[in-house]
């Protein structure tokens, strides 16, 4: 890698200077001890990727902090802000209604044994793109067939129980203002569950990004995520089971229940950390009646997941290997008066 004078390009290493790992980078030779830069041929990237990091976290406080600023000074004009004009149905009656409310408890209900029933989850542990497609079409057909019941009573009830797409811009600018609500709260649970993460209990996407993918693994996993997921579940969760318990019982009780529910499914440890946001789109739901607010915000917080650790991982497998890994950058040319850097990454990359 050379510059515009054809001399080998320098990255600084200022930006890691705060870091602790800075010292240990130069005993291990990894910065140059006379240039005080990295090497040119394997590891300027970690500076950008932490760079995108680094802002893209600023930007989610940032928009988070302001989020809640706003709702404090609503709070403070208008007290607690519900929805008024919410007319609940007495009962899901029809049988479109029940089939539909009935096939996403047997849904739930299934979930909830695979993850909680030793012996009884048929997941693969690493799943292939066959089963990737799989899930998505399987995810996807549930999803269509449970919309076309509840279409089968018509528009008009439809778009009551939350189906509905006009006018599109506020749907999306409530999705919007609601995964900024949600930023804080789950990194607070984030963090505070960090301990309890491992291997195990790692989500199966997130861990499957930590391996060396193709481009349509990685399509696969981005389209189920982002999209796929969020609309099934949102569906299933909230038109559903919160809509239908929401006919029967006060929304302060059928928002907190399904959101436990929400969070059960994904497992004690991402449940925790995930009830924050499972309340904010039971809330949502319930002031908007908008299945299209919801699945914004579900969206969006996978899609910023997965940002995340397409970012994170590279750098932090670099750098957690450094801190195990024999020191295997060594100068050894020295033909130019030991300013030459060449380096052996064999037994690095093999470790």
């Amino acid at each position: 890698m050379v510059d515009a004078d054809g001399k080998p390009f320098r990255t600084g290493s200022a930006f890691l200077k705060p870091l602790p790992v800075y010292n240990r980078l130069r005993s291990l030779q990894l910065i140059h001890p006379e240039t005080d830069t990295l090497p040119s041929n394997e590891l300027p990237s970690i500076e950008l990727r932490l760079l995108v990091t680094f802002w893209l976290l600023l930007a989610l406080l940032i928009g988070g902090t302001s989020a809640w600023w706003t709702v404090w000074l609503r709070f403070l004009q208008r007290g607690l802000d519900v929805n008024p004009y919410r007319q609940l149905r007495t009962a899901w009656i029809h049988p479109s209604e029940k089939l539909a409310c009935g096939l996403a408890v047997l849904w739930t209900a299934l979930h909830l044994w695979a993850r909680f029933i030793p012996g009884t989850d048929m997941r693969p542990a690493e799943p292939t793109l066959f089963g990737l497609v799989q899930v998505i079409v399987l995810s996807g057909g549930t999803t269509l067939f449970l919309i076309s019941l509840l279409l089968s009573r018509g528009w008009q009830f439809a778009a009551d129980v939350g189906l509905k797409w006009s006018p599109l811009g506020e749907h999306v600018r409530d999705g919007w203002f609601g995964f900024k609500l949600a930023i804080l709260p789950m990194a607070c649970t984030t963090i505070l569950t960090t301990p309890l993460r491992n291997h195990e209990t790692q989500n199966v996407l997130l861990r499957l990004l930590s391996e060396s993918l193709g481009l349509d693994v990685l399509a696969a996993i981005l389209f189920l995520a982002i999209v796929v997921a969020p609309l099934s579940e949102e569906l299933i969760f909230r038109v559903l089971l919160q809509g239908a318990l929401g006919s029967v019982m006060p929304a302060r009780v059928a928002i907190p229940f399904v959101a436990i529910v929400f969070a059960a499914v994904h497992g004690p440890v991402d449940g925790i950390a995930l009830l924050p946001l499972a309340l904010i789109l039971g809330y949502s739901f319930d002031r908007r009646q908008s299945y299209l607010t919801v699945v914004v915000i579900h969206g969006l917080f996978n899609a910023t997941m997965l940002a995340l650790a397409m970012l994170s991982h590279w750098w932090q497998w670099i750098l957690g290997r450094l801190m195990k890994t024999p020191a295997c950058y060594s100068k050894i040319d020295s033909k130019d008066g030991g300013r030459g850097w060449n380096v052996e990454v064999r037994d690095f990359l093999s470790s």
